[in-house]
């Protein structure tokens, strides 16, 4: 049985005001993007369910983990996020309007999205956001990067689509990351769906991780292809792929039930 709506929101609200303190003390985000992140985590919370807004917390903390890891030597490159790792508004929203999309489809439990299944593609488009930033936070510590679409090409470390076999490796790894959280969380701690939400089934796990994995590879490819031509921005193409493997997500899934 679900929780009355005024409570979801109190408990949303509560939840993202704290959030919002913690983003803003350790600066993972600016003034911007904590605003941002307080009402992407208001609508999930309350639409979506409690549980989600906690997976989004581990996604935060992992990714300014990601951020900080040698932030000197990434800004002597010249390729930090920000002036102190910090990120913006657009950042915020090109990672969260694709859960805040699910958690609203959640909530009005149509055939198009049945609420019991919307625990996967909410996860999986976490996922794709966590394995991007994994990618290239992590991935611009290696040497060597070499084009996605033409892997015989070495490229300056921070080109678009420029990738490398740990930065790929640390892509999967903060797929995974979020995968097994969100297992432990939606099948454990949510208080608001029934369990097939996310199937106790090792094998919706896996999916949705893989789905995170492609989201990162959909996202170089638009860098290589669109965005270093000046076509798409960096943002556009964040939210683009994370989109995309959010559709993918939900194709099958719909497909599959």
């Amino acid at each position: 049985m679900l929780m009355p709506l005024w409570e979801r929101f109190i408990i949303a609200l509560v939840a993202s005001l704290l959030l919002s303190f913690i983003t803003k003390r350790s600066g993972v985000l600016n003034t911007r993007g904590v605003v941002s992140a307080f009402v992407i985590g208001i609508v999930i919370g309350t639409f979506g369910d409690t549980s989600w807004l906690l997976i989004l917390l581990v996604f935060l903390i992992s990714s300014f983990a990601a951020t900080k890891r040698n932030f000197r030597r990434k800004k002597e490159m010249g390729v930090q996020e920000g002036k102190k790792g910090e990120r913006g508004w657009k950042n915020a929203w090109s990672a969260g309007l694709m859960p805040v999309v699910v958690a609203v489809f959640a909530f009005l439990d149509t055939p198009l999205l049945p609420r019991e299944v919307s625990g996967i593609v909410f996860v999986a488009a976490i996922a794709a956001a966590a394995s991007d930033t994994f990618a290239s936070e992590m991935g611009m510590l290696f040497p060597n990067p070499v084009l996605i679409t033409n892997p015989r090409k070495r490229v300056p470390i921070g080109t678009n689509g420029g990738i490398t076999p740990m930065g790929t490796l640390w892509s999967f790894l903060a797929s995974a990351h979020i995968g097994i959280w969100a297992y432990i969380l939606l099948t454990r701690f949510s208080d608001t769906l029934p369990p097939p939400a996310y199937p106790t089934s090792a094998l919706w796990m896996e999916f949705a991780i893989i789905m995170g994995f492609v989201g990162c590879q959909i996202d170089s490819l638009l860098g290589s292809l669109y965005e270093n031509r000046g076509k798409l921005s960096k943002h556009a193409v964040n939210l683009i792929s994370t989109g995309l493997a959010t559709l993918i997500t939900w194709m099958v899934v719909m497909w599959t039930i």
